[in-house]
């Protein structure tokens, strides 16, 4: 039993917000403090919510509650009126704290005007960053500890190695069991251990399971310490055998404390739990759950695993996942998270008088390219890295657009950057005005000296072209001077064997190639709080091979025309065990590839659907040549793409026909 043991720590930073503005200012941890935004509450202090003062409750209510508590207003980014270079005249705001009961007379006043305004977390993402980087400090390599960053103010630890190398030291010290046992608990608060286990402990009755679980406590305890003594700020901590027992534990003695949870004492710690407590469980799974009558875990444990599916309206899969989190069973492991945000996001939700005109839009995209110059800067000295994207975000009448370009430049120049967004939304001013939302979008990051050889590469390989003509591609040249090709579709990529290409044809490949800029139309945050905290890596935002496994793409066309590019699982589980992307051009290709397959086919469907109503004399009456099913070229498809040579080269790479095609096809 012991050897299967995990030791999973969950570690929190109590009232995150509201710690970091008490440490910034020397505010003592017995003043009740709230942060504000605008006028709401989004971080209470424990010293404040012991007079009722609750987050995200009524401002008013919160003043008449705890007239004396501390109001901080989140830090906030604008433009100055006077002209001159945008850099010198885009300025952060402080705010100083004042009494809740002078907050209509000190600070209201000072926010009357949002519009001209944005808040700036970026004191609390670089709060965050320090204590993270701390934790990780902490941990020598041969410890093995997994690290896991779970969002701003959250972190798993997997630190059952070091827990198993630390007993199995004081089991060699020579001690006897009751001295080693009391050693283990001189590091816990005992008023602190979850359930009622501490007699029967005492009683001589623990397992090896059970005092992994207190050498692990004390690991986090030492944590705590050291955090606390450094940074000065306070943590809780949740101790058990897997994440999702760790997380439920760590707020049950809020703040500064930690809860070990012992094995035998799970059940009992679940029966009281709520669902939407439960990690995983605190999203969609858990209101349905909630709504059918399901409101704890004891009451979901009633449920065999097809009920769950049925009531959930999810597959097996996903109800196997939920009959054991409400038993405190979560087999997932901590795994290490690249720290690297893989994108980052400077938006603002416009007024009305900020909308009408791209100047007015303008105005705002100072101070949005300003944040975003200032965080890739950040970015690029702390990782060595530049994004390769640019993504300008507009939302008008409730339809959010979404343009991207490739990054202007190696350099992080302001100018650059705002003429490059101004433009974009110049050219899409009919989609853009009025503009309700704006935003930029850094992504696609690689490292500095990798961007610039493959840049290099690129160029020397399209300097090379221009003598030579590139080996395998003379067929595509020839068909590019018979075959009769839509004006639509010009700027389509040659495709003829783009999913495995050497390095060097896939240079000559690219540099021939004019992709269109892909449109989009993503969901983003309403309120500037969720819009500020974006440094946490972004599911779809992943480049190279994980971009292309992970789902469909759409690439606009030269007149707006959208193409689904989605594969099946055993066409994505070969390409990537067979093809090395090397960046999303190789992946728009082969995408490219399975997508003019998958629109001849449906032409090939389409003339035999017709073909067959002509033989049934269900046409018009009218005498038509049968189409030409073998080897048809079609208009619409890019230039360079046979109807045979695309799966001719699947074919090559394994991957066959299904049983379906080849009987539409006969």
């Amino acid at each position: 039993m012991a050897e299967n043991c995990r030791v999973i720590v969950h570690l929190d930073l109590d009232a995150f917000y509201a710690q970091v503005e008490a440490v910034r200012r020397d505010i003592p941890a017995d003043v009740p403090l709230a942060v504000l935004q605008w006028e709401s509450l989004i971080a209470v202090s424990y010293a404040a919510q012991r007079h009722g003062v609750r987050r995200f409750g009524s401002l008013e209510e919160a003043i008449r509650a705890c007239p004396d508590m501390l109001l901080v207003h989140v830090d906030t980014v604008e433009q100055a009126p006077s002209g001159g270079d945008a850099n010198e005249h885009i300025h952060t705001r402080t705010y100083a704290p004042v009494r809740a009961e002078h907050w209509h007379t000190q600070l209201r006043h000072k926010l009357s005007n949002p519009g001209k305004m944005k808040v700036s977390l970026k004191m609390y993402r670089e709060s965050s960053m320090k204590v993270m980087d701390f934790l990780q400090a902490q941990f020598h390599p041969s410890d093995r500890v997994v690290f896991e960053r779970a969002s701003i103010d959250e972190v798993f630890l997997d630190v059952t190695h070091l827990a198993r190398t630390r007993l199995s030291a004081l089991l060699a010290s020579g001690k006897d069991k009751n001295s080693t046992l009391l050693e283990l608990y001189a590091n816990i608060h005992l008023s602190h251990l979850g359930g009622s286990h501490v007699p029967r402990l005492a009683d001589g009755q623990e397992s090896e399971q059970d005092k992994l679980l207190l050498v692990g406590a004390m690991i986090s305890d030492e944590l705590r310490r050291a955090v606390k003594r450094e940074l000065r700020f306070a943590m809780s901590g949740g101790i058990s055998s897997n994440k999702a027992l760790a997380k439920l534990a760590s707020p049950m003695n809020k703040p500064d404390a930690q809860t070990l949870v012992l094995h035998a004492h799970v059940p009992e710690l679940m029966v009281r739990s709520k669902v939407k407590k439960i990690r995983n469980l605190g999203g969609k799974l858990g209101s349905t759950l909630t709504a059918a009558g399901f409101e704890t875990a004891a009451d979901a444990q009633a449920l065999s695993a097809p009920e769950l599916a049925e009531i959930l309206g999810s597959d097996m899969s996903t109800a196997r996942v939920v009959y054991n989190l409400v038993r405190g069973i979560d087999p997932s492991e901590c795994m290490p998270k690249d720290e690297k945000p893989k994108s980052m996001l400077a938006a603002k939700n416009l007024p009305g008088a900020a909308r009408e005109r791209v100047e007015d839009v303008a105005v705002w995209l100072h101070v949005l390219v300003a944040e975003m110059a200032e965080r890739v800067a950040g970015d690029a000295q702390r990782n060595n890295r530049m994004p390769k994207t640019l993504k300008v975000s507009f939302r008008s009448n409730r339809v959010t657009t979404t343009r991207q370009v490739s990054w202007p430049g190696d350099a992080l120049s302001h100018d650059a950057l705002f003429q490059t967004a101004v433009n974009i939304l110049r050219d899409s001013s009919q989609l853009a005005l009025p503009c309700g939302f704006i935003g930029l979008t850094a992504c696609n990051f690689v490292d500095r000296a990798r961007g610039v050889q493959k840049m290099e590469l690129f160029l020397s390989d399209t300097a090379t072209e221009k003598k030579t003509q590139p080996a395998g591609c003379a067929g595509i040249a020839k068909e590019r001077d018979t075959e009769e090709v839509d004006s639509q579709n010009r700027t389509a990529a040659p495709l003829v064997g783009a999913a495995r290409l050497s390095r060097r044809r896939d240079s000559e490949i690219r540099s021939r190639s004019v992709c269109s800029v892909p449109l989009s139309e993503e969901r983003y945050p309403t309120n500037d709080e969720s819009v500020g905290v974006c440094d946490k890596p972004e599911a779809g935002h992943e480049t190279g091979a994980a971009a292309v496994i992970a789902g469909a793409v759409h690439v606009e066309g030269q007149e707006g025309e959208r193409h689904d590019m989605g594969m099946t699982a055993e066409q994505e589980a070969l390409l990537r065990q067979e093809v090395e992307w090397k960046d999303d051009t190789d992946a728009t290709l082969a995408r490219k590839l399975y997508a003019e397959e998958e629109r001849r086919m449906r032409i090939v469907r389409t003339q035999r659907k017709l073909l067959r109503k002509r033989s049934r004399g269900e046409g018009d009456g009218k005498s038509r040549p049968p189409p030409v099913i073998s080897g048809t070229k079609t208009k619409s498809h890019s230039a360079g793409c046979q109807s045979g040579d695309v799966w001719e080269q699947l074919a090559r790479r394994g991957i066959k026909r299904s049983a379906k095609e080849m009987e539409t096809m006969k």
